[in-house]
């Protein structure tokens, strides 16, 4: 109106301001979405007259990322390996497995038994029951399975393979724990060097404004050019904003990895007390006091 910019330029706001309000009802929609699947995961009741916009809990995100300092990847694969349940279960499954293996064998060699029995019989040559003869046996009893129809070889056979596929199992498993240590190991040192640098362009997205603003208010840049820098500055921040939350996603599935909450690895020797040679992560600025469902 003041004839500091023109109709294009107008209809050009108009085209993003359009843009962005479809992206923000899809972005309602996913939200209304994950809100339900979180009360179903949760089993939270809702109430059938309440609205979807409306859920039966309020959620507070905590978006901060903790340093993790310097780990090295072979100390967080020997905590998997000796930490995971799932190895666990298969060495107690090959114990049990090498003990049958030790019974069929034995039921093929000769078994000799000891014994000692003590009898007492009433001497029958008197008429008092106070008369009794005592004797005892002692020996050894064996005994030896000379051919069962190959029964025994046969159990031993069976018992031996289902010893090397547990075996195999065993193997398999740890090859997975450590593909999965490793995958989320760098995914949490891509995303801390990620955060750093998203940081750091959110506060030059932040500085684009002020200076678009400024030379708006001098003349030498339109409304459209502070629209669009203020734009960019949203694109970072969201940016940032789902970085974060890659990180915790990766903190997660290497705190399952190794079977250690974060909280604990200071005390289980994973962070070293050398300095870090990955950046360290500074707090999220705008996020709310930590989560919790109600």
């Amino acid at each position: 109106d003041a004839g500091r910019t023109t109709k294009f330029n107008v209809l050009r706001v108009q085209v993003n301001i359009g843009n962005q309000r479809s992206i923000l009802y899809q972005t309602q929609d996913t939200l209304v979405a994950a809100q339900i699947a979180l009360a179903q995961l949760l089993n939270i009741p809702w109430q059938r007259k309440a609205s979807p916009y409306n859920p039966p809990f309020a959620v507070q995100e905590n978006l901060t990322c903790p340093p993790v300092g310097n780990i090295k990847v072979e100390d967080l694969i020997a905590l998997a390996m000796s930490r995971r349940p799932e190895l666990q279960v298969l060495d107690r499954q090959i114990d049990m497995a090498e003990r049958q293996v030790k019974i069929d064998k034995a039921a093929l060699v000769p078994r000799v038994d000891a014994y000692v029995s003590d009898q007492s019989l009433r001497d029958q040559s008197v008429s008092s029951f106070d008369q009794s003869v005592n004797s005892y046996a002692v020996g050894f009893l064996g005994t030896w399975n000379v051919f069962d129809g190959f029964a025994s070889k046969g159990q031993t056979l069976s018992d031996t393979s289902i010893l090397g596929t547990a075996h195999i199992s065993r193997d398999q498993m740890g090859l997975q724990v450590q593909s999965e240590v490793r995958e989320a190991y760098a995914r949490l040192l891509t995303a801390q060097e990620t955060v750093q640098a998203q940081a750091a362009t959110v506060k030059t997205a932040e500085q684009s404004v002020g200076l678009a603003q400024l030379s708006a208010d001098t003349g030498y840049a339109t409304l459209l050019d502070v629209l669009q820098a203020t734009l960019d500055l949203t694109a970072a921040r969201i940016q940032e904003i789902q970085t974060r939350q890659q990180y915790l996603d990766a903190l997660a599935d290497l705190e399952k990895a190794i079977s250690i909450k974060f909280v604990d690895w200071q005390k289980d020797g994973v962070i070293s007390n050398s300095p870090a040679r990955t950046p360290t992560v500074v707090p999220n600025p705008l996020a709310t006091p930590p989560g919790v469902v109600r």
